[in-house]
C-alpha cells in the first residue's frame, strides 16, 4: 500500500511483480513442504463450527481476554506507562503531515492485537491458562512497534518553539563561527 501511493498503480503492480518473482523459490518450497508434511494447528485441528461460534458469542471468554490483556501490559509495559504520556504532556503530538505518515505503524499494531484476540477468542483450550502463558510474551512482540509509534507521534524539541533554529542549522552556524575565527583561514585570504 505504500509503494502503490507512493508511485502509482502501474508501477506499484511492476514493484509488486518483481518482488513475487523474487519470492517464488522460497514460495514453491514453503507450498511443497506444506502439501508433503501435513502439519495440524493445535488451535484449529479439532474444532467444530458450532464449538467456535459459542466461543465467539460468550461474553465471559471476551472480559477475560480483556482481564489477561490488561494484565500483560501491565507486566510487560510496567513504568513507560507513566513516561510514555508524559512524553506526550511535555512535548506534544506532531501537527505536520508528517504526523499523518506516521500513522502506519498504529494499524500496523491495531492488525497484530486483533489476530492475537481471534486466537484467544477461538481456543480450544482453558482460556484462562492459555492467557496466563502467553499474553505477555505475545505482547512483548508488539511492544517496540507501539513504543516506536509513539515516539513517531510525538514532537521533535526542534518543533517545540518557532523562535528556534533547527540543531542542524545551529551547527552550521557554529562552524562556520569557527571557520571564520582561524588565522590560518584570515591569513590566507
Amino acid at each position: 500500500m505504500a509503494v502503490w501511493r507512493q508511485v502509482g498503480t502501474r508501477q506499484a503492480l511492476r514493484e509488486c511483480g518483481s518482488f513475487l518473482m523474487g519470492a517464488a523459490p522460497v514460495l514453491f518450497i514453503l507450498g511443497l513442504f506444506k502439501f508433503q508434511i501435513p502439519v495440524s494447528n493445535d488451535l484449529i485441528a479439532g474444532q467444530g463450527l458450532s464449538d467456535t461460534l459459542h466461543r465467539i458469542v460468550d461474553p465471559w471468554r471476551h472480559v477475560a481476554i480483556w482481564r489477561g490483556a490488561a494484565s500483560g501490559i501491565l507486566q510487560v509495559a510496567q513504568a513507560n506507562l507513566v513516561v510514555l504520556p508524559l512524553c506526550f504532556v511535555l512535548l506534544g503530538r506532531r501537527t505536520q503531515p508528517a504526523a499523518n505518515a506516521a500513522t502506519w505503524p498504529i494499524y500496523l499494531v491495531g492488525l497484530m492485537l486483533a489476530g492475537y484476540y481471534a486466537a484467544y477468542l477461538t481456543t480450544p483450550y482453558d482460556l484462562n491458562w492459555h492467557l496466563s502463558t502467553s499474553a505477555d510474551r505475545l505482547l512483548i512482540q508488539v511492544w517496540p512497534l507501539a513504543v516506536m509509534t509513539v515516539f513517531r507521534q510525538l514532537r521533535v524539541p526542534d518543533e517545540l518553539s518557532p523562535t528556534l533554529q533547527p540543531a542542524h542549522d545551529r551547527l552550521e552556524l557554529k562552524f562556520q563561527a569557527i571557520e571564520d575565527s582561524d588565522p590560518l583561514r584570515r591569513k590566507a585570504a
